[in-house]
């Protein structure tokens, strides 16, 4: 039986990404797919959804900002 995705190496990550609108910004976040039901749940315990914690939430995670 063949590989599903074959080009895909073993250091390489599979990422969902979110969008995340904060008032006129659009905020682009990359999460490990393995993270995103912690993220997830987090995210909406979240008190303040300011840029600073929604971008830490993202980073322990695992996660990035996308440029």
């Amino acid at each position: 039986m063949s590989k599903l995705l074959p080009g895909l190496d073993a250091n390489k990550k599979p990422f969902q990404t979110y969008t995340i609108q904060h008032g006129i910004e659009h905020i682009t976040i990359l999460v490990p797919l393995k993270e995103v039901a912690v993220f997830e749940s987090r995210f909406a315990a979240l008190a303040t959804k300011q840029k600073s914690t929604i971008l830490a939430l993202v980073e322990s995670v695992g996660g990035k900002m996308k440029a």
